[in-house]
Parts: C-alpha cells; structure tokens; sequence
C-alpha cells in the first residue's frame, strides 16, 4: 500500500490517530479521493489499467521480505522497524487457478496479516482477509467477492463504518479493480516507459469503492544492491493525501527493491532484503 493507513481499518483510526509515530509507516488519510478530484485531464501519456495492462510473466512469485522503519529526517536515526513478510504463489481456489498473497508484519507481536485470493487470469479479487492489533485493539475483516459476504470479528465495528464499507464493497462488486492491500505484488506488471501516468482502479476492500489513482514513472535511478553491484531502477511515483511516495523496481525484472514515503514531516521507508527472513 502506498499509504499505510490506506488499508487500517476504521475501527482503529481514533485511537491511533494521536500515535502516528508509534507504529511504523501509519501515514495518511484513509479514503482515497477518486483521481478526477486531483485533475481535470489525464496527462497525455496515460495508461488506464486494465486487464490487458498486466505483464503477468513479471509476477515476482515466490518469498518476499522487507524492513519498515521510519526517520524524523532523512539524514537522521532509524525507528519503529517492522519485519514485513508477504509470499506469493499459485493455487487452487475452488477448483479455479489463483494467486494468493499473503502478509504478515512483525513488531514486537503480530500487528498486521492478510489473505487475499487474486483470480489467475486477472488479477481480480476472490476473497480477501485482514488482522490489525493496536495494543487491546484488534480487528479481523473478511471480503468474499464469490459469495458477496462481508464478515467481522475482533473489537465491535460501529455500524456507520460497516455501512460504509459494505457501500464500497457492493460497488466494487460490479467493476474490474485491482486491491490497493497488494500493491507491491502489482506494481511489477505495469509496462514501464519514461514519463507515463498510470491510472490504477485500485479499491481496499473495508472503505470506499474503487477510485482511478494516478502512479507517474518519473524517471530512472541507480540503486547500489546488497552486493555492491548497481541496480538500474524506474521510479514509480505517487502523490495524494498529503503524502508523496516512491518506488524503485529493478528495470530488468521489475523487482521491486525500496519505498520511500513523506508525510507531514515524517518518512517512512520499506526496504527488501536480499535473504529471505526467518
């Protein structure tokens, strides 16, 4: 998720909004704002993905780990690391081919886990599921898009913020969207080329419906690898909510290598390990 908060669910957001700086990487606003609110027109050289969009022979299947720590500058010490485990893989949902994505982040405790089913040829969402724990605070959330099912578990959910997540749900029920929670599996498959705006239907099942979010390849850097060898990279950039985010994926493989975010005075990075974590 570009911002972290994208994907915490509501029900936590009045106790942790005082904390921002206690959890690593809580930054930004919840809702995504539809993209025609931040322009009028697309650039000229935009991509409105779609299906067809997606390079799936660049599915980084497989183990993935990266480290989450924030700075008060960017010269400054690192703080609250979080160990980010996610692994991708092929299989069978139902008698239907799938990718499953799972997560989990590691603090001091398990603060953070998802599954979400992603149908095979697409990229869909089947079934999604997430854990969030914030001290006594926890929250379970569970999306079946096969059986249009919306279920909670954990602290009570008021019903403003269930009817509100069920408004999205039902209207990302009827549309193509890409989940906003699998962001980093996804980025990988966009065709790159300098200066092209991507305009992503990404939705976070839980809040609002899907929303045309605009990623812009700005340019290319080179990124030192943990063996000191260079690392061609495009940087994928990204700006709403207050916020202002990067991604560097490698130019040959698409590997998504670091994240770098600021928010209000804040950054928050997330960067890969080259060894798989324990």
């Amino acid at each position: 998720m570009a911002l972290f908060l994208t994907s915490l669910p509501a029900l936590l957001l009045s106790s942790l909004a005082s904390s921002l700086t206690s959890l690593a990487g809580l930054a930004g606003p919840v809702a995504a704002a539809p993209a025609a609110a931040r322009f009028a027109s697309p650039p000229a050289d935009t991509v409105r993905v779609s299906a067809q969009t997606l390079q799936l022979n660049y599915l980084q299947l497989g183990r993935h780990n990266y480290l989450i720590y924030l700075k008060r500058r960017p010269d400054g010490p690192s703080a609250a690391h979080i160990l980010v485990n996610t692994t991708v893989a092929r299989e069978t949902y139902q008698g239907q081919p799938a990718i499953v994505v799972t997560q989990q982040w590691d603090k001091d405790t398990v603060i953070h886990a998802a599954r979400t089913v992603l149908r095979a040829k697409d990229l869909t969402t089947r079934w999604h599921r997430t854990f969030w724990k914030r001290g006594k605070v926890t929250a379970t959330s569970e999306f079946d898009f096969d059986q249009h099912t919306v279920r909670y578990a954990g602290s009570p959910v008021p019903d403003s913020v269930r009817q509100k997540a069920q408004r999205g749900f039902e209207q990302a029920r009827t549309r193509y969207f890409l989940n906003w929670h699998t962001d980093l599996t996804l980025f990988p498959l966009l065709p790159y080329r300098a200066g092209t705006t991507f305009l992503i239907p990404f939705y976070d099942p839980g809040f609002e419906s899907p929303s045309w979010e605009p990623y812009t390849v700005t340019g290319t850097e080179t990124l030192t690898g943990a063996n000191g060898q260079p690392r061609a990279c495009w940087v994928l950039s990204y700006r709403g909510h207050g916020s202002t985010t990067r991604f560097w994926l490698d130019q040959k493989t698409h590997e998504l290598l670091k994240e770098a975010e600021e928010f209000q005075g804040i950054f928050r990075y997330k960067v890969k390990l080259a060894v798989a974590a324990d």
